[in-house]
């Protein structure tokens, strides 16, 4: 054999050193033999060889995944394996025959190794198939990776064999390792295709990202068909990809509730001595509770308290920690892809450099090949810096999605067990929106601080390389730059924190504005509210001035690096060059400027994101800080005790799972056989009985019900009577477990007792129903079955007893409610039951704790706004001998106003003013005994008589044959629709038997239409996927135009001033070849003038945008925002969920306060800069200027693509968020009705279910602005590769500077155009706000509509009082075409009345027959369809509602206090704010109510008047004592004194008779006494006027409506009922 030549030799002796470079060798480009055998075959394969086992006995623990249908495929994977091996080994039996002198001294151990681990891998792939629903990321990883080193082992081993051209063995071995190859290419595709269509039944609703391969998943491919489907037709929630398990609140609620449980301080752990259950904190029986506590032990009395497993923290970051240890193992994902960003992009200063210098070297084989190379080197970096960016950032957004999942739900989970003093709506609103979107906001470059550490402290290194000791200029200007930050840093969490509170306090107002929304019209407060509302914005406003200068602060010096350090930098080391001059080396060429640049860009933009991200991660903090002040706010201190055998029973399970509809209800269909409760099931001796207890809202007071001793007993009917003010309700609020068990007091107050009572439960099957009702939004129906809906809004349907409820709704007097709501029980009541009067509004509330069928119903002065009729049916089917109550054996605790229930009652309790006991027992022994109730000479019950008025009232006759014909109808439908089955007999009456088994909806009538959130709540449809450019128009001339031209002006100018430099420094670079270190102050003194210039632009552009144009925009917004929604007419009100609106005015004003102007501030100024360095690039290199019009057209495709589902997605995000806030506001609202019936478990999963569905928008939104990001950075790898392409290929053409220039511009158009996507994503995001608003405010049509063409009244008008209705006619709904149907929708039916001036007139009827509906036409609150009003001779509808309503006086059912003053509150109109005598007037009217007393002890009228805690009784006494203080001749009273007492209400009855005497006076009355004395009465019945004349001439007519009411009410005096006296 010929001894090979000498240069054959020396490469093979190359090849046998570890290199890596070969030398000479093979064109002087390539590896080692020995480096590749090492690094490329053997380090993977022994790394796969040690992860496999443990891989593999993973997966051997896992179900199998895969049908049969994946068979065929797993058949292919396996042979590719083997045939792989079988070469494999084949080239090991070449290789062992080849003469050592030609291979390594690994290549045996390489070739022995690789069919080894290809068997084993084979093995791997058959478990990854059949156990996974994914390909294998570690089997695709490793093959993507070794097929690279194996192309370049291959390329090695032929170029090899043509050097040893006369050893077949070599030839051989080259050719098999090219089919091997090809076969491991044929093995990736196979790994790597998707087994989606094969998975089991069970798998295949994965998300397509779960099921989607390493390279899917890299490239965004699996959002593909989300493009499409969003490309073609508007989107819809449900038609988006379900959510990852991982990012699911059921998934994070738990492990974040556990992480928090396991570092919050022993004090706000959910026990308290005396606490058996928390209600709201953690299910007992769920696996959560053993994450928190070890164990639980029983004592005689009370359960032993649960104890934290791990050591408290008093840490202010304690969430913060505990929040990252729970995704931890995303967070460590993050890190890898983020640091080989960093470590590509300083791959480019190397290439820039070596670029530049290729271009300055002859063309030669050799530097030809070095082109190619950095061709290559060009591609691999800039797609590396594209999938290793997008898989960071989607990586950390999916993170932020799980943060927000977990912290949202504990949130929510949280209000379940706030004391209800620390409850504050606003508070909490805050911390789910403003506080969630700053952690949101923040989070998103949580990783660019410990990254842009690090790049900053390699760029330095660097330069140092470069520049020499001129670096340290950088690095102190870095410094200084930090220091600047770190300064304005240490204020952003306290101003931030001021700013939030300011927040907070408006959205208070504006929530309590929402919920008495019928209260501010009927009051004429729209103006005040308007005027204190704006001002509280106004305030805000000026507060966040303070945050957003720390903001201008903070851009001036993250820029001050990026403008300065070149600049003194460059002067530096030119003028050491200059004196120190020793040739070319130490001048600032052009390799050495443009690769300084590169690094300068690489220190600056990672400096700036540093202290930007910095900034906005302690924002981040501080949100996290008010959560967990939040979490650790104090819990419900429940002192309620239990005995041994409740806390086992059954039937007392704290689940709400127990019963279909929560907490401890009666099995369904009890009621059919012997509903009643098992004995065996009630241990204790009295249902509540309390010891020598004290309760109070604050321990540090006096308590204001004192040292009770009392009992109620099982079955029994338990009345509670006092005057107003004594501490009926907060003894309800004691019973319940709502406040704390205070130290007993004396009567006198002096004397406080250190011990404490007791109040002990029989049972926790518990239903409340509260004094003002709380019902959440939804239809009659769902407020009635209660946690059903929220059950079966969770995809659990619970089981509904019709026969029950059909029972219960009769029995709450219902039906003939029912009969006249446009869709019977479907009809939707509105956010807080809104659109039902007051005595419906109560009585649903009533059936819903009837129908819940609860041991124990609590109701607190629940039948006070009942007309008597109504009264009478309801109490007597209730609890009367036969009623339903104890019909199942239900124990009912009632306060009353009223006395005249008392003979009726079962055991009766005592208050006097002073909130003590006086007495109780049975009525006979009270009544004997002398005292409070002997006082009323009240007779002994009569049974029979109260039933025979009851089923007079029941058969009552109708006068009117089609309402007649109407109920007949109803029923026939109900008997169709739902079916006919067996009649109940019920209290003796045959009517109720013949419904009582129907749905009670109307089926004939269309549906209700659900606005829940939103269907409701969409911006025009047309729009959504297409935008609208007009939206941006409409915000800027929200700040005007020529503050927005200005900002334009000095952002230019800023881009000109950072951009010109670059062609500023290359001129002076090309006249250093010239002129080394000449004209050094011409060149920098326009460098440095150029930087200072850009500086003072940005500060400018900056401070018009954060401090001029956002309190203009969020001033006018704001006011258009409050404006629309005071000037709704009341059936937006009805029809938009409250959280809704209150959404609008929290998050959507919060994101143009601060979102909107940065993003776009930011967005302007870096799309700016894009367009700068692409000329930039064209300067530099010509030739790459022929990419611009491709780039372009792919850009228009690309945003064609992507806006039109982005938009539809950033929609859906707000429309989403906007159904779990009202959730939120409705639960905290409703949080003692929701602990009492022991629902907070379902509504916990109903917020899980609305949080999931929020989060689907919200993580897709992210997932596709990731694909946006990838997509750029794949076009700016093309336009980089193209550029290195024409440098190679155009040596000698294109000038050195050019090079420089358009390389370094790459550089930064890289990096700016993804700062572009990320600004501009965001400005697309928080413009939908805008949208939103403008889509709000244009398209909301306000009740006053053409009232700016009405001429105003008089000064003195109604001088005179006199009113007239003539033929009104109103109706809630107007597309009714059946003229039966259209006559039985009317709420008002022909009405006409005639009012002489100074006239009182009391209008009567029963619940729902008009009463209010027509107080409100009167108030132009609902608008007529026919008919007219004049007031003294003028139409009303000729004039502006607020006129009306601020010249009439009006005291609603419901009263409403603002947020503000006591002085405000008397006086919100202030009519006579410079009258000295004011306040002297107002505390003359306090004093008439009764109330001056309690102002005083609580600070005058100066006082919060939240601070007063007045009753509801109270709370009615304040709105009289503000009418008196009104002016006007005209006052409409509705059901103004259904709260007090008899007593109080008698005196109060005489002082309107003494204050309004002059006064023409309207009163809607339920107590006929009070307008016995009134000049005429009119009697309503079904939207008409029935009756219409003095009182006693009404009752001088036998059959007359008003004598039959009359009649009843003094056959209850005589026989049993009177009132309070």
């Amino acid at each position: 054999m010929a001894q090979p030549s000498p240069s054959v030799a020396e490469c093979n002796r190359l090849d046998n050193l570890f290199g890596p470079h070969v030398g000479p060798c093979r064109g002087g480009f390539d590896f080692t033999l020995l480096f590749e055998e090492t690094i490329l075959t053997i380090l993977p394969l022994g790394l796969m060889l040690v992860i496999l086992p443990p891989r593999i006995w993973y997966l051997l623990g896992k179900t199998r995944k895969v049908s049969g249908k994946g068979n065929t495929l797993a058949l292919v994977k396996t042979s590719c394996w083997i045939t792989l091996a079988a070469l494999q080994v084949a080239a090991l039996v070449l290789w062992a025959n080849t003469s050592s002198v030609f291979f390594t001294r690994s290549s045996l151990a390489a070739a022995s190794l690789s069919p080894i681990s290809t068997l084993a891998l084979c093995v791997l792939s058959y478990f990854e198939h059949t156990r996974t629903v994914k390909p294998s990321t570690l089997l695709n990883s490793f093959l993507f990776a070794t097929l690279l080193f194996d192309i370049a082992h291959a390329r090695t081993l032929w170029l090899r064999a043509e050097e040893y051209s006369i050893l077949k063995n070599v030839q051989v071995i080259a050719i098999i390792s090219v089919v091997a190859v090809a076969i491991k290419a044929l093995v990736l595709v196979a790994e790597a295709y998707e087994k989606r269509r094969m998975l089991r039944k069970e798998y295949g609703s994965y998300p397509p990202e779960a099921t989607g391969s390493l390279f899917n998943r890299s490239f965004f491919w699996w959002l593909n068909s989300l493009f499409r489907m969003g490309y073609r037709h508007v989107l819809d929630v449900d038609e988006l990809f379900v959510l990852d398990k991982h990012i699911k609140s059921g998934y994070c609620h738990p492990r974040f509730q556990a992480a928090w449980a396991a570092v919050m301080p022993m004090s706000h752990l959910p026990h308290s001595t005396h606490t058996f259950y928390v209600f709201g904190s953690i299910d007992p029986s769920s696996p959560l509770h053993f994450l928190i506590c070890r164990s639980r032990a029983k004592t005689d009395q009370q359960l032993e308290p649960c104890h934290s497993v791990a050591k408290s923290s008093k840490s202010p970051h304690a969430l913060l920690v505990a929040s990252f240890g729970v995704v931890k193992r995303v967070l460590l994902q993050t890190i890898p892809p983020r640091a080989c960003l960093t470590a590509l992009n300083f791959c480019q200063p190397f290439l820039i450099n070596r670029a530049i210098r290729l271009s300055q070297e002859p063309i030669t084989h050799e530097t030809t090949q070095i082109g190619y190379g950095l061709i290559g080197a060009y591609f691999f970096v800039y797609v590396g810096i594209a999938v290793t960016m997008g898989q960071y950032q989607h990586r950390t957004y999916r993170t932020i999605s799980m943060i927000r999942a977990g912290l949202v739900s504990i949130i929510y989970s949280k209000t379940g067990s706030l004391s209800l003093k620390d409850v504050d709506p606003a508070a909490s609103m805050t911390l789910m929106s403003a506080d969630m979107e700053r952690i949101v906001q923040g989070f998103q470059t949580m990783h660019e601080i410990w990254s842009n550490a690090i790049e900053v402290g390699v760029a330095i290194f660097l330069l140092e390389e470069q520049l020499g000791v001129a670096c340290v200029v950088p690095v102190a200007v870095s410094i200084l730059s930090l220091i600047g930050s770190i300064i304005a840093m240490n204020f952003i969490m306290s101003r931030q924190a001021m700013w939030l509170e300011a927040i907070e306090k408006r959205i208070s107002a504006t929530s309590a504005m929402l919920n008495s929304i019928k209260g501010v019209k009927m009051c004429g407060l729209k103006d005040t509210l308007l005027a204190s509302l704006q001002q509280l914005r106004i305030d805000e406003m000026r507060i966040s001035k303070k945050f957003r200068k720390l903001l201008i602060w903070n851009m001036t010096f993250a820029y001050l690096t990026q403008v300065f350090a070149p600049v003194l930098t460059f002067a530096i080391f030119s003028v050491r060059a200059r004196n120190n001059s020793s040739g070319n080396e130490q001048t600032l060429d052009t390799a050495r400027v443009f690769t300084a640049l590169s690094l300068f860009a690489l220190l600056s933009e990672p400096l700036a994101s540093l202290v930007m991200s910095l900034a906005a991660f302690l924002g981040a903090v501080g949100s996290f800080s008010r959560v967990q002040q939040f979490l650790k706010s104090p819990e419900r201190q429940d002192m309620r005790l239990l005995p041994p055998s409740s806390s086992s029973s059954s039937s007392d399970s704290l689940s709400d799972d127990s019963y279909p509809h929560g907490g401890d209800s009666l099995p369904a269909g009890a009621y059919e056989s012997k509903p009643k409760i098992h004995d065996s099931h009630i241990s204790a001796e009295h249902a509540i009985s309390v010891s020598n207890a004290s309760f109070g809202w604050d321990a540090a007071k006096s308590p204001i019900v004192k040292d009770l001793s009392l009992h109620c007993p099982w079955g029994k009917l338990t009345t509670i009577v006092g005057p107003v003010g004594c501490g009926k309700s907060t003894l309800l609020h004691g019973l319940l477990g709502e406040i704390p068990i205070l130290p007993g007091g004396s009567s006198d107050g002096e004397k406080i007792s250190s011990s404490i009572g007791t109040v002990r439960l029989g049972s926790l099957s518990v239903a409340y129903c509260p004094q003002n009702p709380w019902h959440m939004n939804g239809t009659v129906r769902d407020a009635i079955i209660g946690s059903s809906s929220a059950t079966s809004s969770t995809g659990h349907a619970a089981s509904i007893d019709e026969k029950w409820y059909a029972r219960v709704i009769n029995a709450c007097a219902l039906l003939p409610d029912l009969a006249q709501l446009p869709q019977g029980d479907e009809s939707r009541i509105g956010s807080g039951g809104i659109a039902l009067s007051g005595g419906q509004s109560q009585r649903i509330a009533l059936a819903r704790a009837v129908y819940a069928r609860r041991k124990i119903i609590i109701l607190d002065d629940v039948l006070s706004g009942l007309d008597l009729g109504t009264e009478n049916h309801v109490f007597h089917a209730l609890f009367g001998e036969r009623g339903l109550c104890r019909e199942v054996g239900s124990s009912v605790i009632v306060v009353s106003s009223s006395a005249k229930r008392l003979p009726y009652s079962d055991h009766i309790i005592v208050l006097n003013e002073k909130g003590e006991m006086t007495g109780q027992g049975t009525f006979a022994e009270l009544n004997n005994a002398g005292g409070y109730v002997s006082s009323f000479s009240l007779p002994r019950a009569d049974w029979s008589a109260a039933e025979k008025q009851q089923l007079q009232f029941d058969n009552e006759p109708n006068d009117s044959t089609k309402e007649k014909k109407h109920e007949k109808d109803l029923h026939q439908d109900m008997m169709i629709s739902h079916g006919s089955t067996e009649h109940q007999e019920f209290a003796g009456t045959d009517s109720a038997t013949q419904c009582s088994e129907h749905r009670l909806s109307n089926s004939s009538r269309a549906p209700a239409q659900a606005h829940d959130g939103v269907g409701g709540d969409l911006v025009d449809r047309a729009s959504r996927s297409t935008g609208d450019m007009q939206i941006y128009l409409y915000y800027v001339k929200s700040v005007g135009w020529w503050a927005s031209l200005l900002f334009v002006v000095a952002m230019i100018g800023f881009v000109f001033c950072m951009s010109f430099p670059n062609i500023w420094v290359q001129w002076w670079a090309a006249a250093n070849e010239r002129d080394p270190n000449g004209r050094l102050g011409y060149w920098l003194g326009v460098y440095a003038a150029l930087g200072g210039a850009a500086l003072v632009c940005l500060f400018l552009s900056c401070y018009q945008m954060i401090i001029t144009m956002v309190p203009l925009s969020g001033e006018k917004f704001h006011f258009k925002l409050l404006k629309t929604v005071l000037n709704a007419p009341i059936s937006f009100f009805v029809t938009t969920d409250s959280g809704i609106t209150l959404n609008r005015f929290s998050q959507d004003l919060q994101l143009i306060d601060m979102e909107l102007p940065i993003s776009a501030l930011n967005t302007f100024a870096t799309f700016i800069l894009c367009i700068a360095q692409m000329i930039l690039i064209g300067v530099g290199t010509v030739y790459a200027a022929i990419s611009f019009p491709i780039v372009l057209i792919s850009l228009f495709v690309i945003q064609k693509i992507y806006l039109r589902t982005s938009r539809q997605l950033r929609l859906l995000d707000l429309e989403t968020k906007a159904p779990l806030y009202s959730l939120f506001e409705e639960s905290l609202s409703g949080l003692t009705s929701i602990r009492a019936f022991g629902w907070h478990h379902s509504l916990s999963e109903k917020n899980h279910m609305l949080l999931d569905r929020s989060q689907r928008p919200f993580y897709l939104l992210f997932a596709v602005q990731r694909w946006l990001t990838l997509v750029l950075d794949l076009l700016v790898a093309a336009v980089a590769v193209l550029l290195m392409v024409l440098i190679v290929q155009l040596r000698g053409t294109i000038a050195a500077g050019g090079v420089g220039l358009a390389l370094l511009n790459i550089i930064q158009f890289s990096q700016n155009v993804k700062l572009l996507v990320t600004f501009w994503t965001n400005l697309e995001t928080h413009i939908g706000s805008v949208a939103r608003i403008k889509s709000f405010t244009e398209n909301t049509p306000p009740e006053d509509i053409h009232d700016d063409d009405k001429s105003l009244p008089p000064a003195e008008w109604p001088s005179a009082g006199g009113i007239e209705f003539t033929n009104l006619t109103a109706t809630y709904r107007t597309n009714s075409t059946d003229k039966d149907d259209k006559e039985t929708d009317l709420v008002l039916n022909k009405v006409s009345l005639s009012i002489k001036p100074g006239e009182k007139i009391g209008i009567v009827g029963r619940t729902g027959s008009g009463k209010t509906s027509l107080i409100m036409s009167l108030f132009r609150i609902l608008d007529l369809q026919e008919g007219s009003i004049s007031i003294d001779g003028i139409d009303i509808a000729s004039l502006p509602r607020q006129e009306i309503r601020s010249r009439l006086v009006g005291v609603p059912q419901h009263p409403f206090l603002l947020k503000g003053s006591v002085r405000l509150n008397a006086d919100p109109l202030g009519t006579d704010e410079s009258d000295p005598y004011r306040d002297s007037e107002i505390r003359h009217a306090l004093q008439a109510v009764q109330l001056l007393d309690i102002v005083d002890r609580h600070g005058g009228l100066d006082a919060d008047v939240d601070e007063l805690n007045l009753s509801s009784g109270q709370r009615q006494l304040f709105c009289l004592a503000r009418a008196m203080l009104r002016r006007g001749n005209i006052l409409v009273l509705d059901e103004a004194t259904s709260s007090m007492d008899g007593k109080t209400e008698e005196t109060i009855q005489r002082l309107i008779r003494r204050k309004f005497s002059n006064h023409t006076i309207i009163a809607v009355a339920h107590r006929l006494e009070t307008i016995m004395d009134f000049d005429k009465v009119a009697v309503m019945e079904r939207g008409k006027i029935i009756e219409f004349d003095s009182p006693y001439a009404l009752l001088e007519t036998p059959k007359s409506a008003f004598s039959k009411l009359y009649n009843a009410a003094m056959a209850e005096e005589l026989d049993m009922d009177v009132e309070i006296e």
